[in-house]
């Protein structure tokens, strides 16, 4: 039995395909598999990383190959390269992303050695202008994960299923919640697997390098694509709900159910130029623009926190732009700046 499987999604990645599988078909850990996932890609993205296969001719009994007729999304993918997999351990790899060559090797002598159901690492969000090293700032890793537990549910971290490797046996559980749709899946089924896992630990090295694809899902910011993600976000929300009232956890970690929202509200208020995107916007967890705009017994908006939420609420905003480039209009960061001064912290 492999140590860790690799699953890598495969989707319209041809430009970046090679680099992946190269720091896959690399690793220092011999015992691997690598579960490729061709989420029906139109291009040749496949046909790549089989190629480059040829030059690692010791990984070849260990490369397995999932085809999607036609494309499935993320969560589909994912879950269907986790059944195919055979390993200890799974660690999801997105096709435009890589990994240092020492990951598997890290992440798994961790997990044996503190016996954790899920190890994380640092990560560098790369893009061609910037590289940026995100370190994990846990309210503390030691013990049982039950720190790591609280800032994940709370999103005090980020809630990315990349990054780390999870036990097989954890997200086979009947109890993880595998998203339904492709945006924000990563907050359902992390929310999850936290819940579950006896412990957390983490590998303070730098590992997991995800690559800012224009041509991604969340790179790709035409409207017709961000519609697209709110209903996607919308259905995946209530699997999230669901999941978070079955566990009674919506009061012990209300900060992160209202930052779903927040994150909502900030994608339907650059879409509320018309009357129908104003009065989604408005019927959408109205609870809240009643807490930004009245406050509560902890927090006190500003006049241009007020102002602010009023024009969004009467879809001002894309005037307003049109007119100004104005720090106060910018609504994801002002939703979530506002957001971290209130009492749910």
């Amino acid at each position: 039995m492999p140590k860790v499987s690799f699953v890598v999604a495969i989707y319209n990645v041809r430009e970046y395909i090679e680099a992946c599988v190269r720091s896959l078909y690399g690793q220092t850990l011999e015992d691997i598999e690598i579960v490729l996932v061709d989420d029906g890609s139109p291009d040749d993205s496949l046909d790549i990383a089989l190629k480059v296969l040829e030059e690692y001719p010791h990984r070849k009994d260990q490369v397995k190959v999932v085809r999607h007729e036609q494309n499935q999304g993320l969560g589909v993918g994912r879950r269907n390269g986790t059944c195919a997999a055979t390993g200890d351990y799974v660690s999801f790899i997105d096709g435009d992303d890589w990994v240092d060559v020492r990951m598997g090797e890290l992440l798994y002598a961790n997990a044996v050695s503190e016996k954790s159901d899920i190890v994380l690492c640092d990560i560098c969000k790369y893009s061609e202008e910037v590289k940026r090293r995100y370190s994990f700032e846990p309210g503390g890793i030691e013990g049982n994960g039950e720190n790591v537990r609280d800032d994940v549910l709370n999103r005090t971290i980020d809630c990315y299923v990349w990054g780390k490797i999870i036990r097989r046996e954890l997200l086979l559980n009947d109890g993880v919640v595998w998203a339904k749709r492709n945006y924000w899946e990563d907050v359902v089924l992390v929310s999850s697997l936290v819940y579950y896992a006896s412990k957390i630990s983490l590998v303070r090295e730098m590992l997991y390098f995800y690559r800012s694809n224009p041509e991604s899902i969340l790179g790709n910011r035409s409207l017709a694509q961000l519609r697209k993600n709110c209903e996607d976000a919308l259905e995946n929300y209530d699997v999230y709900i669901q999941f978070m009232e079955r566990e009674q956890l919506t009061e012990k970690y209300r900060r992160g159910v209202m930052l779903y929202k927040v994150d909502m509200k900030a994608m339907l208020a650059i879409l509320s130029s018309s009357k129908a995107g104003r009065r989604r916007y408005r019927e959408t967890f109205p609870e809240v623009d009643r807490f930004y705009f009245f406050g509560d017994g902890s927090y006190s908006p500003t006049w241009r926190e007020r102002f602010r939420i009023a024009a969004w609420w009467l879809g001002l905003i894309p005037i307003f732009h049109r007119l100004i480039d104005s720090k106060y209009l910018r609504p994801r960061t002002s939703l979530m700046s506002i957001y971290i001064k209130c009492s749910y912290k």
